[in-house]
């Protein structure tokens, strides 16, 4: 048999603002907990919890009594009720199996709230705004567990968060604890998430260590999230490990592997000044963070997620993306360790796009040729990361304005393709496995777009990959990069206009034919190559293949290929090449 013990906030006064007469304060769910659990936590270092029974009462407190609880005291389901300006202290001991209610005036100290205490009337003024959390005092149930239980542990946690908040609690610490939690329900639809998931409010900080862990129980629904903030502003979410279910998920329910993509372990949804770092993701079903909006641009209800920080986490096997970003602005994301995202693990298969963090606004043309913007994201920084392992790409800006990316580690490469005021500078990108040696380091763009400008590459330094940079579009800056040994240094596919390459090393000590700067089949437009250092042991510093070659305008300069340094290689212009210059080259 369960006794239900919920939290409530009830004012008679509630329209004029006022605390008084506040009734079922803080309730909580007393569940049956069926296995064993760790009760040698104590609550703070320096007090003894006690088993002896108290030797008093609260029936005849006076008012401004101080009573100090150093014992254990059983109400025996009664209801007690206080007077005015009472203070509760902790010292050790417990008030369990009843009711108080308190007057106006009133402390008490948290450590002394528990599943089994219903607290009513004028909310207490809590001594520390820092609440520490035991499990075993809520009924949250460890291990493996069944649906059942684990969708309770959700329900327990998700209202301890939001009711302690009410209480004034703005610092939630989580020790030891490692549960699993249904964040899900066949029946919560719309939106099946918002109904699901753990709740974190406004103006809290949630504090975990190495010791929590929080798991998703093993599901089959398509739409769901550990941890949200959801039109929640001022949250910090601190250390902890977050775990996924992607090799215990039936997909079959949602249409096979290729779905189930809304299964995020956090989802930042308008959500407004929020930090997580050190937190630590795992195995999440889709992505390990989705940062977004709620509404479309263009919708009066839109709320795009902004100023976020992501730092020091390490975000692990997603088998999508291990961040997506898709429609906030302001967000950073620096210091983490991005890890295997997207990769098959041998139970699961990993799903598109497979990168470390995708950039990716949705966006669309209507019948007249404008476009529509669903999703925005700008001013995104991502920086002083280490990502490995990705399925595909490190770092993606698909569709994106006016983002940085800047001193990272990678393994896997760095591209934008709808963007604008994109800068990838000073990363390091070393391919580590024959797939990169068969594509791009950096990819600049994307063909046929008019939406891809004002771009810069540089200070890169790039080993082990076939392409060094691929290059389209206009308005692009590629300066200042190292490439070595890769077969292609800078490879020009398409279309290219108003564009400067300059100040760049490239090297290939191969002995297999190679090129520095190579442009096939390419138009290019108001093209500056220029400063650049290429020393190529076999093959062409410069080759430009049927560039330009359907010009009506054949005799128009409009490639400038001046003042480079070619060391070994040779310059090469075919027949069918139109519109360049080369001047003080040696």
């Amino acid at each position: 048999m369960r006794n239900f013990f919920f939290f409530v906030l009830l004012s008679t006064t509630i329209m004029s603002c006022n605390k008084e007469d506040l009734a079922d304060a803080l309730l909580a769910e007393n569940t049956e907990n069926t296995e064993n659990t760790d009760t040698t936590e104590t609550q703070t270092p320096d007090v003894q919890n006690v088993t002896a029974p108290c030797d008093f009462t609260l029936d005849d407190v006076k008012p401004n009594a101080t009573v100090v609880i150093n014992c254990i005291m059983d109400l025996g389901g009664k209801t007690i009720t206080l007077p005015e300006n009472v203070t509760i202290s902790y010292e050790g001991g417990d008030i369990i199996n009843g009711t108080i209610i308190f007057s106006t005036g009133s402390t008490l100290d948290s450590e002394l709230l528990n599943k089994s205490l219903t607290i009513s009337g004028t909310s207490p003024q809590l001594k520390d705004t820092n609440f520490n959390f035991i499990p075993s005092r809520w009924g949250i149930v460890e291990g493996k567990v069944s649906d059942e239980v684990a969708l309770n542990n959700r329900n327990i946690l998700s209202d301890l968060f939001i009711k302690t908040k009410a209480l004034g609690v703005t610092t939630f610490n989580i020790d030891k604890m490692d549960a699993y939690f249904l964040v899900s329900k066949e029946n919560n639809f719309p939106p099946k998430y918002r109904m699901g998931d753990i709740f974190i409010p406004s103006d809290f900080n949630l504090n975990m260590t190495d010791n929590t862990h929080l798991r998703v129980q093993p599901n089959g629904f398509t739409d769901f999230t550990l941890l949200a903030v959801y039109k929640e502003s001022n949250v910090t979410i601190t250390g902890g490990n977050l775990h996924g279910d992607r090799d215990e998920h039936n997909y079959s329910t949602c249409g096979g592997r290729e779905w189930c993509q809304d299964s995020d372990l956090l989802k930042l949804e308008a959500a407004v000044n929020v930090v997580v770092d050190g937190v630590n993701f795992y195995n999440s079903t889709a992505d390990g963070i989705m940062v977004k909006a709620i509404g479309f641009s263009f919708n009066p209800d839109y709320r795009p997620s902004h100023n976020i920080v992501i730092k020091n986490c390490i975000i692990d096997k997603s088998r999508r993306n291990n961040i997506s970003i898709v429609n906030a602005h302001d967000v950073i994301v620096e210091n983490c360790q991005i890890l295997n995202a997207g990769v098959d693990t041998g139970k699961s298969l990993g799903t598109n796009p497979k990168a470390g963090i995708d950039i990716e606004a949705l966006r669309d043309i209507d019948s007249a040729g404008n476009y529509i913007y669903y999703e925005i994201v700008k001013d995104v920084i991502i920086r002083n990361n280490v990502e490995k392992g990705s399925a595909r790409s490190a770092f993606i800006v698909a569709i994106g304005d006016d983002t940085l990316i800047e001193n990272n580690d990678t393994e896997n490469g760095i591209s934008y393709s709808l963007a604008t005021g994109v800068k990838i500078r000073n990363n390091r990108i070393t391919g580590v496995s024959e797939k990169h040696l068969n594509s791009n380091a950096i990819g600049g763009g994307v063909a046929n777009t008019e939406t891809t400008y004002n771009n810069e590459i540089s200070g890169n330094i790039i080993k082990g990959y076939g392409t060094g940079i691929t290059l389209y579009a206009k308005q692009a800056k590629v300066f200042n990069n190292v490439i070595e040994n890769a077969g292609k240094g800078i490879f020009v596919p398409d279309e290219v206009r108003d564009t400067q390459i300059y100040g760049n090393i490239i090297t290939n000590n191969s002995t297999e034919f190679t090129r520095g700067i190579y442009a096939h089949t390419a138009v290019m437009k108001n093209v500056q190559i220029y400063s650049n250092d290429i020393n190529v042991k076999v093959g062409n510093t410069v080759a430009l293949s049927s560039v330009n070659a359907n010009t009506t305008t054949p005799n128009k300069i409009e490639v400038r290929v001046y003042d480079n340094k070619f060391n070994n290689g040779t310059a090469k212009i075919s027949s069918s090449t139109n519109g360049v210059e080369m001047k003080n080259n040696n």
